[in-house]
């Protein structure tokens, strides 16, 4: 599989999966369940032009070159796993996998929407992780 390049400059580098679910996640509550789940995380709402979104970086690699993220539109999630610049070391990608596996079930457990339908791809890298 090729990775998939971005408009973003830097070009983003990881992996991602994003798309539609079923069931509304409330910020409010993946807030909670992420916390609840990771400790201290990092929150904010970014300001788009179809309206603002709340945003939630929850891990990052050991070198702090890599983050997860995941971005909540009411349906539409978007949840990532990337750095910018340089691609990001394989050894990053299997922790980061798993953080990511611990996200989508807190917000199962406690919001009730099931993310796992969503399926990852490389951006701007391969990910020897997900083959």
């Amino acid at each position: 599989m090729k990775a998939l390049e971005s408009e973003i400059e830097p070009t983003p580098r990881g992996m991602v999966a994003e798309g539609e679910v079923a069931g509304r996640v409330d910020p409010e509550c993946a807030n909670k369940a992420l916390t609840a789940q990771f400790g201290d995380i990092d929150y904010a709402y970014v300001d788009a032009e179809n309206g603002s979104y709340p945003t939630y970086i929850y891990y990052r690699s050991p070198d702090q070159a890599g983050y997860a993220q995941l971005v909540v539109r009411g349906t539409f999630i978007h949840h990532e796993f990337y750095g910018y610049r340089h691609p990001l070391p394989q050894a990053d990608f299997p922790p980061a996998i798993t953080a990511m596996r611990k996200a989508a079930e807190a917000i199962k457990a406690m919001c009730g929407v099931d993310l796992s339908q969503l399926t990852y791809r490389e951006v701007g890298q391969r990910v020897d992780a997900l083959h």
